[in-house]
């Protein structure tokens, strides 16, 4: 990094991934030494939730001028998936900034030509998946397969369960261990079972 430019800190703290004072330690090594509230640091802290988010970083990404150096803890604190890391160093890249890996030393600023070249081979990569699983979708509706488990309960025995669910004497365990069955099974068959009336058979 030259001495003239301005470095930005950036943390993501995750369930897996090195803590947040591990990843300040390696930021304070790569130069950043200011960490108080009007500190030139971004931290996304760990959220709940079915998707990532990561304002702190998206904030971050408009913020930097041409010239600037965020520096990153590891190359795994960019970002949740390979494709998410892809976009955020190309938005960097694009502002003329680049990226200083505190844990190797090392400094990465894409090419423009090597962006469009990655983001390439990441959707070939998704569409050979997409492909493989409408083949594999396809080859099952042509054998017959419709999905899930094979039904247990058949014909005659599927009766004498259906009779033995209706018995008020014998708890939905009883039923189960009858037929060799999960109890889930039989609700899912024939839906809820009365309570029994004298309780379990001894």
């Amino acid at each position: 990094m030259g001495a003239s430019a301005v470095k930005i800190g950036y943390m993501r703290e995750s369930v897996a991934g090195p803590t947040l004072a591990e990843q300040e330690a390696l930021l304070r090594q790569a130069g950043i030494k200011n960490f108080g509230r009007d500190a030139p640091v971004y931290i996304d802290k760990l959220r709940r939730g079915p998707v990532a988010t990561m304002p702190e970083r998206d904030k971050m990404v408009r913020y930097l001028r041409p010239g600037d150096v965020v520096v990153i803890a590891k190359a795994s604190r960019l970002g949740t998936t390979r494709a998410d890391r892809l976009q955020t160093l190309a938005a960097i890249t694009k502002r003329s900034a680049s990226i200083y890996d505190a844990d190797t030393g090392e400094g990465v600023q894409l090419q423009p030509e090597a962006i469009r070249a990655m983001a390439f081979l990441d959707r070939a990569e998704s569409g050979s998946k997409r492909e493989v699983a409408a083949r594999m979708r396809a080859r099952k509706v042509a054998l017959g397969a419709t999905g899930g488990r094979p039904e247990r309960l058949q014909g005659k025995t599927k009766a004498a369960a259906a009779v033995a669910w209706a018995d008020l004497t014998k708890t939905a365990r009883d039923v189960a261990l009858e037929f060799n069955v999960g109890a889930r099974a039989l609700y899912r068959l024939f839906g809820p079972k009365g309570t029994p009336r004298f309780g379990r058979k001894d």
